[in-house]
């Protein structure tokens, strides 16, 4: 998992050491699912409000909106990052939570390049800045991002897996999760709530497709739930 933090990093040349302060003892596994499931919402609903905020074709509106877009996902990631680094996660999976916080935090210097070249268009010309170069780097901080919200979409089966009892059963099957019926219908209850039409989109947003991936593991892969009987 280190690994392919440090190759998606790499290429932007954002990697960095993951932090060795986390806490300990272990978090429940649905706590720390149940965060992934609404850093995903927060971040989808956001992305939604920017793109209706995109209409104005004035020169200062557009900028103001890149400041203003840039800033909440920046508030979004800092505080996911601060309630994923109050969990630990252990054995197989004690990467997870440090890979994504580093991916977070990578991302929120992005966006404050963002704030930093909208800043320079909206303000007085000064001699020596050159415009058009801040303006062409604007796609590629997208591209970066967009890098990065793949990256994190594709650790979702990671993020599901945490939720499977490794416990085998009498016929040496690992087929329970870890939480009861009542705590995975709620959880089901969540995705529908925060994502509901935007999972079935020709072309879902990454946040919304790795939603859709997480309900399909809870309701479709056979797991049963830990207060189901076992073999």
């Amino acid at each position: 998992m280190r690994l392919l933090c440090c190759s998606v990093l790499l290429s932007f040349g954002l990697c960095s050491s993951f932090a060795a302060t986390a806490p300990t003892k272990e978090t429940p596994h649905l706590q720390f699912v149940q965060e992934y499931e609404r850093g995903l919402s927060s971040m989808r609903e956001i992305h939604s409000s920017c793109q209706s905020e995109m209409a104005p074709t004035e020169y200062s509106s557009v900028f103001e909106n890149a400041i203003h877009c840039s800033t909440a996902l920046q508030l979004e990631r800092r505080l996911q990052i601060r309630r994923l680094n109050q969990m630990h996660l252990g054995g197989q999976f004690k990467t997870l939570i440090p890979f994504l916080t580093s991916t977070y935090q990578s991302q929120i210097e992005l966006y404050q390049r963002l704030i930093i070249i909208s800043t320079a268009m909206l303000s007085e010309p000064k001699p020596g800045v050159d415009y058009g170069k801040l303006a062409a780097e604007v796609p590629e901080i997208q591209a970066k991002l967009e890098f990065l919200d793949k990256a994190i979409f594709e650790v979702v089966p990671l993020v599901a897996a945490t939720l499977i009892d490794p416990k085998p059963d009498s016929k040496n099957y690992v087929n329970h999760l870890l939480i009861s019926q009542a705590e995975k219908a709620s959880l089901v209850s969540d995705i529908d709530r925060d994502f509901g039409k935007w999972m079935y989109e020709k072309n879902p947003d990454y946040s919304s497709a790795a939603a859709k991936i997480l309900k399909t593991f809870l309701e479709e892969k056979g797991f049963k739930c830990s207060d189901e009987p076992w073999e």
